[in-house]
């Protein structure tokens, strides 16, 4: 019995210690396509022991007791833990679930590596391919500002150009978007020539550590789009894509303008005050609205006044808007294809695809695009492997029907009556100079001198042809254990063709032709200075560019420690060349022109006056030139703590005049702690909780703004027949890079079950060495009056939260994303010429110090006066009707209301999606708070001076009394624009901006 018991033991002994010397060997892949996952985590539960699975996914680890489990993580899946009885077979496959939290799905690319997330510093927002389509559209850019965490887009209201942000602006009058990378490189084409069907995600770099890898382009963020691509061990993957989206005509009836009644009976008050009355004598012979017409032949007794009023009376009941929508817009359709297939085997990646769009818009104009990619990868041996891109578009956009409001008489808008059509839909015409002058002039030898709308479209045309070319190549070798050397080169060249066609038959044509047309009066003779014909203004474009980058990187994990390291320089050059040219007495058929006399100036047939024949040629280039050294480390110890760095300096042919300051250095340092690896930690709720710290330097660089002398040739004297010449810059030897230094804090969480992740961030920063204008000595003898200095600087600050809930699970499951955003910036420095108040109220970027960039103003406003219904201001604490004082020098800045800013300080979106099997719906809202902007109105000026006018005009002041129901001041004439000017840009008209919309479902 005993010897049994000895035995026992024994046999438990050795088996205990056979099975402390077994090794676990697994392969791990995706349960989706069974893809092996590299770098995935292998944790030997209750020990220090962690490893990594290879490229392949496979992993060996040590085991020393059978109760032990094995914890398998990774970036974008669900953590997997098995015991390791599940693991006792020769050929483990482990599977993992892909994660539903934005938050794991996260692994970054800057645009120079590629890092996890959860091992980072800096401040990174990503979107996955799932959330980009669940918008369609032509333009990537379009979808984002929905989608994106921290990203706005300024209205038209603010800014004409619609400027990106990515935590609001950073510079005064430099460039202002963010800088735009695609797949490693800054992409130097038209964003709009990548297909976004081709996009697998898209990554905001935020702070300076995650942008100032990119030096003195990252001062207004960065967008590194990376496109999809094949991978190793792939099966072959088919994708198909097709969309079509109708749109609708747009309701020009919600749009407030004056109306046909209240306009015409303006023009008859005008009439009777003999208003314009001096241009019947005008030698441009200026056009008279269709009433006005009425009433000339009612004065002079060609037309009876019972008559006259009856037609007068019949255009009161028509409103253009109805011909607009009749025969004008249209519904458009947006028709979007892509068809594409991947795959991989164990040394080869692979990409095919293409896609095509066919845009026909509400004013019929129409777009099209052809994409083509294609994506390899060939491992030659173990430690080197080739890659190779080829991107090509082809896109042509042609023009269409004339929008609302964009029809003239030659010097002011139709009126609101007007009549695009008669009854049976035949064009009538839009008269551009006096009807009885186009009539009669030259006796029947000048070609007809009327304008159709609806026709002329036709025959004036601008079509734009983009083809875009895009090619790259890498190679990839490792050094050694760890440590590989890249090397990567791209080449784009878009060619940018536009051609603005004038048939003869157009009224652009016969417009010229006839000002520039001589009739002898003896015989009759017609000479035509401007040949008949068509006319073809022709724009070619050619941007090439190209980009060569050397780097190495070093990533090794040895034990608790884990390094990277990258270092690298790279140089890269765009040329812009330009060339502009006319043609006159184009035949299409049979491909001749006439030449025309550039030299010498011709009577106009309108006005007598001499002129010269306009020529268009025009010829530009620019070359700029960068040269960069880069370098990068980040440094974890036991996935505990992260420490990181980065440097930059890059240099310009275009700035600096001494070596040392055309180099500008950037660097920056960050912190990062995953406090849920402590031992401490015992937040059961919150499993995750990194936080996160990093400060330092980008930049921001304007190639127009150069240290050195520039002159620029234009065109060719007439007089003289030598180049004009005119200089653009001049020396300006302390002009330095615009800088933008970034504090960053930032939290990352998840909930128990993933149900709650995101991050929290805060975040300041501030910009010096801003551009801007200040006064020049003028005993320097230029012909300047400023020049450019940094001098300005702007400080900003803000909150980014990016919360991902999973409210339901199961069969019907219900997620919600939330972006949030608070910005507010105020102005440090800047040089401001005058404080007179005039100078301030338009609204825009007018960068006071101690206010936001962009800013709200307006006159203080003390209602309407009792007895006339003027505008009552404010000068020196009393009571003004003086509009000339009050708009002048005698109101100052400090007397202005300021309002607020005029960009939202809290903004973002929130997305909930639901899925029930197979299928999917998503409702996303977004909203903005904390912003003004000016309410249009009536401005009596504008309505004689272009003919526009406001729906304001129908409830205007009238009579005493009317002022207890309405602010808009009374008709008055003659009209007195600093009055109009007051109430224009006065506090009355100013609103706050918040709105919530639906932005799609």
């Amino acid at each position: 019995m005993k010897e049994n018991i000895i035995l026992t033991a024994a046999l438990i002994f050795f088996s205990t210690s056979a099975f402390a010397q077994k090794t676990i060997k697994g392969t791990v892949v995706s349960k989706k396509d069974s893809i092996p996952i590299g770098n995935a985590t292998v944790h030997l539960k209750g020990t220090q022991i962690k490893v990594a699975t290879n490229d392949k996914g496979g992993f060996e680890i040590p085991a020393s007791s059978k109760d032990q489990s094995v914890v398998i993580s990774s970036v974008g899946y669900e953590t997997n833990t098995l015991s390791l009885s599940q693991l006792s077979g020769s050929q483990n496959i482990v599977y993992m679930q892909e994660s539903s939290s934005m938050l794991e799905e996260v692994v970054v690319s800057t645009g120079y590596e590629k890092i996890p997330k959860e091992r980072a510093t800096g401040s990174f927002s990503q979107i996955d391919n799932k959330r980009l389509n669940e918008q369609v559209g032509t333009n990537i850019m379009d979808r984002l500002p929905a989608i994106a965490n921290s990203y706005g887009v300024t209205s038209k209201r603010t800014n004409a150009n619609n400027y990106i942000t990515i935590r609001g602006f950073s510079t005064l009058t430099g460039p202002r978007n963010p800088l735009i990378v695609v797949d490693d490189f800054p992409y130097e084409g038209d964003i709009n020539n990548i297909n976004p069907n081709e996009v697998e995600n898209i990554t905001f770099l935020k702070d300076a550590a995650a942008a100032s890898i990119w030096g003195t382009r990252a001062g207004n963020g960065v967008i590194v789009i990376t496109t999809k691509k094949g991978r190793h061990n792939q099966p072959v993957k088919l994708e198909f894509n097709s969309n079509i989206s109708i749109l609708e005509k747009p309701d020009l009836h919600k749009i407030s303008t004056i109306s046909s009644s209240d306009y015409i009976d303006m023009e008859m008050v005008l009439f009777e005050n003999k208003y314009r009355f001096s241009d019947t004598s005008n030698v441009s012979r200026p056009s008279f609205t269709p009433v006005y017409e009425i009433l000339f032949k009612m004065e002079n007794g060609t037309l009876s006044t019972e008559e006259g009023s009856r037609q007068i009376n019949a255009l009161k009941n028509f409103d253009v808007r109805d011909d607009y929508m009749k025969y004008v817009y249209r519904t458009g359709i947006n028709q979007q294809y892509s068809l594409g297939a991947r795959g991989g085997t164990e040394n080869l990646t692979w990409l095919i695809s293409g896609g095509y769009d066919k845009n026909v818009g509400r004013l019929d104009e129409k777009y099209d695009r052809l994409n083509l990619r294609t994506e390899n990868s060939y491992k030659l041996n173990r430690k080197t492997e080739l890659t190779a891109g080829f991107h090509y578009t082809q896109s042509h956009n042609i023009s269409g029907r004339p929008a609302y409001n964009s029809i003239s008489t030659g010097t002011i808008a139709i009126p609101p009556y007007s009549r695009l059509a008669d009854e049976e839909g035949n064009p009538l015409p839009i008269y551009k100079r006096r009807q009885i002058y186009v009539e009669t002039a030259g006796d029947g030898k000048l070609l007809h001198w009327n304008y159709y709308p609806l026709d002329d479209y036709r025959q004036s045309t601008t079509s734009t042809s983009v083809q875009d070319l895009l090619a790259n190549f890498g190679l990839r070798y490792s050094i050694l254990q760890g440590l590989t050397l890249g090397v990567k080169y791209q080449y784009e060249r878009q060619n940018l063709k536009t051609e603005i066609l004038n048939t003869e038959d157009s009224y652009y044509s016969r417009d010229l032709i006839n000002n520039f047309t001589q009739i002898d009066p003896a015989n009759g003779t017609v000479i035509y200075k401007v040949p008949k014909g068509d006319i073809l203004d022709r724009t070619n474009n050619m941007m090439t560019s190209y980009n060569l980058r050397g780097q190495l990187n070093y990533n090794r994990k040895v034990n608790d420690h884990e390094i990277s390291f990258l270092a690298g320089a790279e140089i890269r050059e765009i040329k812009n060349d330009i060339d502009t040219y006319r043609t006159y007495g184009l035949n299409r058929e049979i491909l001749t022109s006439v030449p025309v006399d550039y030299a010498n100036a011709y009577p106009q047939y309108t006005t007598g006056f001499s002129s010269f024949i306009p020529n268009t040629a025009n010829l530009e280039g620019t070359k700029i030139r960068y040269v960069s050294l880069f370098g990068n480390l980040s440094y974890n110890y036991r996935s505990r703590y992260i420490l990181s760095g980065s440097v930059r300096r890059d240099a310009s042919n275009s700035f600096g005049v001494a070596t040392n300051d055309k180099w500008n250095p950037l660097w920056s340092a960050g912190l990062g702690w995953n406090l849920s690896e402590e031992q401490f930690y015992k937040v059961d709720f919150m499993p995750y909780l990194k936080l996160r710290a990093t400060y330092g330097y980008s930049g921001n660089v304007d190639p127009s703004k150069t240290a050195l002398t520039t002159i620029k040739y234009g065109s060719t004297s007439p007089y003289t027949q030598s180049p004009i010449t005119d200089v653009e810059r001049f020396y300006n030897p302390e002009l330095r890079w615009e800088k933008v230094r970034m504090t960053n804090f930032g939290m990352d969480f998840r909930l128990r079950g993933n149900r709650v992740s995101g991050s929290i961030e805060y975040f300041r920063k501030k910009a010096t060495d801003l551009y801007g204008s200040v006064p020049l000595d003028l005993t320097v003898g230029l012909r300047t009056a400023t020049i450019t200095k940094n001098i300005a600087e702007i400080r900003g600050n803000g909150v980014d939260i990016e919360l991902n809930s999973e409210n339901l699970k199961g069969r019907l499951q219900w997620a919600t994303n939330l972006n949030l955003s608070l910005y507010k910036d105020e102005v440090l420095k800047n040089y401001t010429g005058s404080y007179i108040g005039s100078n301030f109220v338009g609204g825009g970027m007018f960068a006071v110090e101690g206010k936001p960039l962009y800013s709200l103003f307006a006159y203080k406003w003390l209602g309407l006066s009792p007895s006339s219904g003027n505008p009552v201001g404010y000068i020196n604490g009393h009571r003004s009707e003086d509009y000339l004082s009050i708009t002048g020098d005698s109101t100052q800045l400090s007397d202005l209301v300021y309002k607020g800013s005029l960009i939202p300080t809290l903004y973002g979106s929130i997305g909930n999606t639901f899925r029930w099997k197979d299928l999917s719906l998503t409702l996303r809202v977004s909203y903005a708070f904390g912003h003004y902007f000016r309410n249009e109105s009536i401005n009596y000026s504008n309505l004689l001076s272009n003919g526009t006018g406001h729906a304001d005009y129908g409830t205007r002041w009238q009579n005493p009394g009317d002022e207890a129901k309405t602010n808009i001041p009374s008709w008055i004439y003659p009209v007195d624009n600093k009055r109009d000017a007051f109430y224009s840009y006065s506090e009355v008209l100013t609103l706050k901006g918040d709105n919530i919309r639906l932005q799609y479902i």
